[in-house]
C-alpha cells in the first residue's frame, strides 16, 4: 500500500515539473520574440533618425519620420503579460538567478543531512 502511494506521488511531482518546465520553455521563446520586437523599434526609431538627417528636401519623409518618432516617445510600453510580468530580456535572466539560488539551497540541506 505504502509503495503505491510512493509511486503515486512521485509520478505526480515529475508530471507538475514537467508542465513548469514546458511553461519556462515557452516564456523563454516569448522572451526572445519579446526581445527581438524591441530591437526592431529601436532600430526603425535610429533609421528614422539616420534619414531624417540626410532627406532634407522631402516635407512628407520628413513630417513621416517625425511622426513614427513621436509615436515612440509616446505610445512606446514594454509588453506585459496578464499584467503580472514584463516580457522582455531580464526575465530569462531574473529566472537563471532564481534557479541558481534554488539549486544553491537544495544543495545545503542535502550537505547538512
Amino acid at each position: 500500500m505504502l509503495l503505491i502511494l510512493y509511486h503515486a506521488v512521485d509520478t505526480f511531482l515529475h508530471s507538475l515539473v514537467y508542465v513548469q518546465t514546458v511553461i519556462e520553455i515557452s516564456k523563454a521563446d516569448l522572451t526572445e520574440y519579446g526581445d527581438k520586437f524591441y530591437i526592431a523599434v529601436l532600430e526603425a526609431d535610429a533609421a528614422c533618425s539616420r534619414w531624417r538627417m540626410h532627406i532634407r528636401s522631402t516635407s512628407q519623409a520628413k513630417r513621416l519620420c517625425k511622426n513614427v518618432q513621436r509615436l515612440n516617445r509616446a505610445a512606446f510600453h514594454k509588453m506585459r503579460a496578464c499584467h503580472i510580468f514584463t516580457v522582455d530580456a531580464t526575465m530569462a535572466q531574473a529566472f537563471n538567478s532564481l534557479e541558481v539560488e534554488y539549486i544553491i539551497i537544495l544543495l545545503q540541506f542535502g550537505y547538512v543531512k
